[in-house]
This record gives C-alpha cells, sequence and structure tokens, in this order.
C-alpha cells in the first residue's frame, strides 16, 4: 500500500524538479506539499469507499427464499390459545379457545403436499368454567403448495383461516413486501360463507420470539388484511354484511421449512337482517413442532378419551348445579353464533 501511495510522487516530484529551470514562476513548497496532502485525501478517500461497498454487498444481496419443507410422513402439530370476545346487544361476553391441531403429510408431488388434518377444539368461560372442556373435533384432507396456499375441498370446514401464510414466489429481502390471497371461512346457523381477502406481507429480518415459557428465533414476517362480505342473497342465521380486519406476526424456520411461533388479532362485526349487530374480536397465540410422533396406542387413547369426554364419563370442571346448566345452554348458543378461527 505504501509503494502504491508513494509512487505518483516520485513521477510527480521528478518532472517538477526537470522543470524547474524552464519557468520562471515555480510553485512553491508550501504549495507543492499541499497538493500532494489533497492527493492522498483522495486515494484515501476512495479505497475507504471501495472498502465500504465491499462490506455492503452481503447484507444487499442476503435475500432469503421462503417455502413450506413437508415430507411424506411428516407430522406438524400446532396448539393454539385464543382470547376471544363477543358484544352483542350491549352486552359483553369473554371466551377462551384452546385448539390442538395435528398435521399427517400423506404425499407430495409438484410442489404440492396433502395432509390430513385432526382439530379437537376446547373451550371455557373465564367467569363460571375453572377448566376448558372439550368442544368439538373436526377432520380435514386438504392441499399445501409450497408457497403456502390451501385448497380444501368444499366438504370441509377446517381450516377456517386458509393460505397463512403465504409466500413469494422470488427470494425477499428484508423491508421487501408482497401480496398473496387467502380464504377466511365462517361456519353461521344458517349456512357458509366464505371470503377471499389479500394479505400484504412484509420481511424484517430475524428476530427473537417469547410466548409464556417458549422461545426461540425465526424470520418475522408480518402481514394485514382488510375483509368485506355484503350478502346478495338473505339467509336466515347469516350476516348480512361482514366487515373485518386481520394483522399477523409469523416467526418462520427457513430450514424446517414451517412455522415456529404465530400472533394473529381478528376483529369482525356481523350485521344481520333484522339489524341486529354483533362484533367479535380475537387474539390468538400458536406454536408449532414438526415431526410429532403419533403411535398406534396413543390414538386408540386419544380417541377413547374423546369419547368418554364427549358422553359425560368425564369431568369437565363444571359443576353440575342449577345455575350451571343453565350457563351451559347459554354459552352454547353465544358459542354457535360466535363461531370459531383456527
Amino acid at each position: 500500500m505504501e509503494s502504491f501511495l508513494h509512487f505518483p510522487y516520485v513521477l510527480k516530484e521528478s518532472y517538477e524538479t526537470k522543470t524547474m529551470g524552464k519557468f520562471s514562476n515555480q510553485p512553491s513548497k508550501s504549495k507543492i506539499i499541499n497538493r500532494r496532502l489533497r492527493r492522498i485525501v483522495s486515494y484515501v478517500f476512495i479505497i475507504s469507499t471501495l472498502i465500504g461497498f465491499t462490506s455492503t454487498f452481503p447484507e444487499e444481496s442476503g435475500k432469503v427464499l421462503f417455502r413450506w419443507k413437508l415430507k411424506p410422513g411428516e407430522n406438524v402439530e400446532l396448539n393454539e390459545y385464543h382470547r376471544v370476545q363477543l358484544v352483542s346487544m350491549g352486552k359483553k361476553i369473554r371466551r377462551e379457545d384452546k385448539n390442538r391441531i395435528l398435521l399427517q403429510t400423506l404425499s407430495c408431488e409438484n410442489k404440492e403436499c396433502t395432509l390430513e388434518g385432526f382439530f379437537d377444539t376446547y373451550t371455557r368461560f373465564p367467569e363460571v368454567d375453572p377448566a376448558f372442556r372439550k368442544d368439538k373435533t373436526f377432520k380435514s384432507r386438504f392441499q399445501i403448495t409450497d408457497l403456502g396456499q390451501y385448497k380444501v375441498p368444499q366438504e370441509y370446514s377446517m381450516p377456517n383461516l386458509r393460505s397463512l401464510p403465504s409466500f413469494s414466489e422470488k427470494p425477499i429481502s428484508i423491508g421487501e413486501e408482497w401480496t398473496q390471497p387467502a380464504t377466511e371461512s365462517f361456519q353461521f346457523p344458517g349456512g357458509r360463507v366464505m371470503i377471499t381477502v389479500f394479505a400484504k406481507y412484509k420481511y424484517h429480518g430475524v428476530d427473537e420470539w417469547e410466548y409464556q415459557k417458549l422461545s426461540g428465533k425465526g424470520d418475522r414476517i408480518e402481514y394485514n388484511y382488510n375483509l368485506y362480505y355484503d350478502s346478495q342473497m338473505n339467509r336466515t342465521g347469516v350476516p348480512f354484511k361482514i366487515y373485518g380486519f386481520a394483522r399477523g406476526m409469523v416467526f418462520f424456520d427457513r430450514e424446517l421449512g414451517i412455522p415456529q411461533y404465530k400472533r394473529v388479532q381478528l376483529s369482525y362485526t356481523f350485521v344481520y337482517e333484522n339489524g341486529m349487530a354483533q362484533e367479535m374480536s380475537f387474539d390468538i397465540h400458536g406454536v408449532y413442532n414438526k415431526n410429532v410422533k403419533l403411535t398406534d396406542q396413543d390414538k386408540d387413547k386419544f380417541a377413547e378419551e374423546i369419547r368418554k369426554i364427549l358422553g359425560g364419563e368425564l369431568p369437565t370442571g363444571i359443576e353440575p348445579d342449577s345455575d350451571s346448566k343453565k350457563n351451559l345452554k347459554n354459552r352454547k348458543r353465544n358459542h354457535f353464533m360466535a363461531g370459531r378461527r383456527g
């Protein structure tokens, strides 16, 4: 580096020495020194700039290609906890849900996998229930692409939040945004409503997450979307209009190809033909695990437990007095109108 910086000044000095006698107006020593210093500063600036560009190249080119990665025989477990609030006719009702979702990968072909899903749901009303009670078990079979797009046959109601998250076809750098379609499915007493939305995503880089006693580190992706439905027909027990807003945050494991943790907040207003309006909000936390082992013995034990709960043979945490029975009837009616997300 010394010779590189010094070499031009040797040539310059030699040239000035030779020509000193030819010109009467020779520059002074101080001017020559100043000129040399200016050139040194210029070279140092150029070199530091080049070094600076070299150090930023890895960050600018460090894009991530997000893809769901599933293989036949793999299992994915999702445990969700929901805080739900319903406001109807001036009354506020709070509910808590727990969902245990087990997805089994049956087959994969052409960047698309077929999954079989078991959705076990538990509910409690904090004001009256000391413990969660078994609510329903849903079964589903659907396809998911490596981008995260769902294809769910009409006969299945679950999952009802579909294609979230979905990814861009190209690699993404920090701060980049993309848009992908998603679907919300609502089951009301009078029938089902399917609404297509367009979720706007943004990648925020690698970040840490923590929920209860669990924690991890993954690629943080945030999204949001608006929802609007205006029925073209009047159906009893089905809202005439639905307004909604959602925002979510997902920590994705790029190596395993599944999310680690998600936080989703949903807000809806349901307007019925008779003028009644309901407002609902969901605050959802979900934790994912891959390759959860479920033996045949576990499956038999799980099925037997469900049968006993549904048959009333196992305790639900609710005392069997008259008030509890009355509350249970009210809860069933409110829950039926409110639905669930998952």
